[in-house]
């Protein structure tokens, strides 16, 4: 999948905050897995709160981020698919 498939998607993060080492962030799952997110895939994944779709998080990235929506777009698209995979967001249907 791509960004044209995700980007009116909604994902809501799941697992809890378990702390930081200044460089990683750390969250752990449902079953107690602990993951080690970088500071991009963090940021994402605080932004994933079921009421934001991808575009309208890559909108708010762009603005905070002062970058171009453009070179974002997959990127975050990525993250998300990734965060998918583990079970760190979840597809909100409402």
């Amino acid at each position: 999948m791509s960004y044209p498939d995700v980007k009116q998607k909604r994902f809501l993060r799941k697992g809890e905050e378990a702390g930081t080492d200044n460089e990683n962030f750390y969250v752990v799952d449902e079953s107690n897995t602990t993951y080690e997110l970088s500071a991009a895939v963090y940021y994402v994944w605080k932004l994933a709160d079921g009421t934001k779709t991808v575009e309208e998080i890559v909108k708010q990235a762009s603005a905070e981020l002062n970058m171009p929506e453009e070179e974002l777009q997959e990127p975050i698209a990525i993250i998300m698919l990734k965060l998918l995979e583990n079970k760190l967001v979840a597809e909100n249907l409402e």
